[in-house]
């Protein structure tokens, strides 16, 4: 398939077609397709199953787009929550990024759900005396003995409901 036809799949949100083109040899094709089913939204809910196998995929923008096109599909890409659960951790920082925002679009917090403490301590919170509180605030009490990672930090942050 050449990447020009895609965009006649996308038009005629040919789901099948696209789904199809997840498959094919040429890595820009599976790029390009994997973008459209996330342009698609909602709709594109049969595509889930070879979403979720894209995710394995040797090229990291097609990985980071099958995420990306799972988020956008919503509520109705739960199947691909464990697959996601694993992307979130993949070597490419883009693709945990958008694993980790994927699994907010599909899962999103319950209400009134709070931020871990390690996550309310770095951004600070309003204790009950008034006094603004940080991390290193935290760690001077040993409460948290390590600053933590950067993505421990924005995955935290991303699955917190802020």
């Amino acid at each position: 398939m050449e990447p020009e036809q895609i965009a006649e799949l996308f038009q005629n949100k040919d789901i099948a077609g696209l789904v199809g083109a997840l498959n094919d040899d040429d890595n820009n094709v599976r790029r390009l397709a994997a973008g459209a089913l996330c342009r698609i939204g909602p709709e594109a809910e049969g595509a889930v199953p070879d979403l979720t196998a894209a995710l394995n995929d040797w090229d990291p923008v097609v990985r980071a787009a099958a995420a990306s096109a799972l988020g956008a599909i919503g509520p109705a890409a739960k199947p691909a929550l464990p697959a996601l659960t694993k992307a979130t951790m993949d070597t490419d920082f883009i693709v945990s990024m958008w694993a980790t925002s994927a699994l907010r679009d599909i899962r999103p917090p319950a209400a009134k759900a709070k931020p871990s403490p390690d996550v309310q301590a770095l951004f600070g919170y309003k204790s009950r005396g008034g006094t603004e509180k940080s991390i290193f605030d935290y760690m001077n009490q040993g409460v948290v003995t390590e600053p933590p990672s950067l993505r421990d930090f924005f995955i935290s942050y991303l699955l917190s409901g802020f």
